[in-house]
Parts: structure tokens; sequence; C-alpha cells
């Protein structure tokens, strides 16, 4: 719902480990005669916890992104306070307050229409508004409150990819476009518990298709790596070999994770027990262009951050 102030093949979810879960769903196991909140746990309405009625929605057949696939979430409104459609997915059982989440979605918008998607900071829907981004006229513009804290544009007519990296630890977000950064900020509200996705005027018309996030605890890398030292990726974006560099203070266990942005494992070396100055080499040289997740892990203790291959 908009903040009155303001202007998988089927559907996964499992634990990459003790800190970390992904969630990913491309609505092609869907029936068509059936609200998506009755057939999918993970999915919920504005006003009910178990979907159904107006605020839900059903997957349709008239257009969708996944590959080989037929199925996607359609929205629209005729009515100029938008709705009645109002479908929300949680990221958590509670708020998410530290560590990083990555949410992405594909989005077609016909020329002359519009999309909206907010940030649920807590369980109690329109209590706590994140963010909010609009789409319209070939604009994005993300909003806290009344500000526009990051703006870019989008195409028409066609599939694209919108992204947010959040990492809550540094309390540093990023919004994305076919994995471009449009610009990072610093939210007033530094926590999240879920996406509602909202036609939110009569000119509202948009689909939705392979939704997808990651969510890890980054927690606890200042203990192995010692007082002010830091991980660092380079070069990113990276072409075809990036370097992930860092220093480890006393022995330790090192393992580096590569993961595609629904949270796939791609790669997993473990180096054993290393310490001093670490240069890891990443070679990509055959993966496809996009954004990708390194996932490292010293003693136990994880830190993620986003690659970009161009």
């Amino acid at each position: 719902m908009k903040k009155n102030a303001t202007l998988l093949i089927s559907c996964l979810f499992f634990a990459l480990n003790s800190n970390a879960q992904t969630f990913s769903d491309d609505f092609e196991s869907y029936n068509t005669t059936t609200y998506l909140g009755i057939q999918s746990g993970p999915w919920r309405t504005w006003s009910s916890t178990t979907g159904g009625g107006a605020e839900d929605v059903y997957v349709i057949t008239t257009d969708n992104h996944t590959s080989g696939g037929s199925k996607s979430i359609y929205f629209s409104s005729t009515s100029t306070n938008g709705g009645p459609q109002d479908v929300v997915l949680p990221f958590n059982a509670t708020p998410l307050t530290t560590g990083q989440l990555t949410y992405s979605m594909w989005l077609k918008i016909p020329s002359g229409k519009s999309a909206y998607f907010n940030f649920q900071g807590n369980a109690t829907m329109g209590n706590q508004y994140v963010f909010e981004c609009f789409m319209r006229g070939g604009f994005i513009d993300l909003f806290e409150g009344q500000n526009a804290v990051v703006s870019g544009v989008y195409p028409f007519d066609t599939w694209f990819e919108v992204s947010i990296v959040a990492n809550l630890t540094s309390n540093t977000w990023d919004l994305l476009l076919n994995s471009s950064s449009l610009g990072t900020w610093n939210p007033l509200i530094n926590n999240v518990y879920a996406i509602d996705l909202f036609p939110a005027d009569d000119t509202a018309s948009f689909w939705v298709d392979d939704v997808s996030f990651s969510y890890v605890a980054t927690v606890g890398l200042n203990e192995v790596l010692g007082n002010n030292q830091t991980v660092k990726v380079y070069p990113n974006p990276m072409n075809d070999i990036s370097n992930v560099i860092f220093n480890v203070e006393k022995e330790a266990n090192v393992e580096l994770a590569l993961y595609s942005i629904d949270g796939t494992l791609i790669s997993n070396t473990n180096y054993g027990k290393v310490s001093g100055l670490q240069q890891l080499s990443i070679d990509m040289s055959s993966y496809s262009s996009g954004m990708y997740f390194i996932n490292l892990t010293i003693d136990g203790k994880s830190s993620m951050q986003k690659l970009i291959k161009q």
C-alpha cells in the first residue's frame, strides 16, 4: 500500500548455512485459478497473513520473463488511490537489523503506465515505511518520506531487473537496475521486514517475475581480521579476474563461496588454515555478465559482498 504522505522453477526457501538463507520464485509451479497467497506460504497480502481476497493476485500467462516459462504476476488499478491488489513478501519471521539483504525482481511496464513498491520495516503493515519506489514516465525514484534519495531511468515495454542490496551492518543501501548501481544511500530506518507490491494509482500496470532474495548475517570478521582491517574486492566491477584481499591477524580457516543473484551456489573453495595478507583470485571468464555475490568465511564468521561482472 502506498503511504498517504507521498505522492523457480518453483518457490524455494532453504539455508545456505547457519547465517544465510535464500528465496526464489518464478511462479511456474502455481495454477492460474487460485490466489497466489493461498497457494504459497511465503506470499501474503497487506491485510491477511494467509492471502486471498481482492488484495491478492492470480498468476497469469499473458507475459513472463523466465526463459522457457509462461507465468508471472500482474498488477493494475483503475482507482486514483490505487489497489485493491496489495501483495507482501516477508524476508524473515522478524525484522532484519544486521547482515546483508539482497532483493531482486524483474518488471515490465508498458509505455504510459507506472509501477510501485515499498519496503516495510516491521510486521505491522503501514507502521514503518523504509522507502517507497515509484516508476513512471521512464523515471525510477526512490523516496524516504518526501525526499528522493536515488533516481534513474528504466526502459518501457521490456523486462528489466530491479535490485536492492541492503548492508544493514554498515547502514549502506544500493539501488540497481540491470545490475548497474543507480546510487547508494544511508537510510533513516535501517531495518527491514518485507516488500510490498502495490498498483499505486489509475496509471498502474506492470508485470513481476523471477523474484528472489538472499540474506547473510554478516558477523564478527573484525575478531579475526584485526582492528581497522577490511575485505577488499578489486577490481569490481570486473571483466574476467577479481581479487579478494584481506589480512588474517591470527591463523584461521578460510573459505570463499560464489553465488548467483538468486542464491545458487556456483563454487566454494576451502583454503585451509592461513594467516597474514591474503589475495584470493576469482576467475569469472566463463560466466555471463551480471551481479554475483562472494561470501568470505573466516573461522565460521562471514562477510558477503556483491561482485559485478561486466
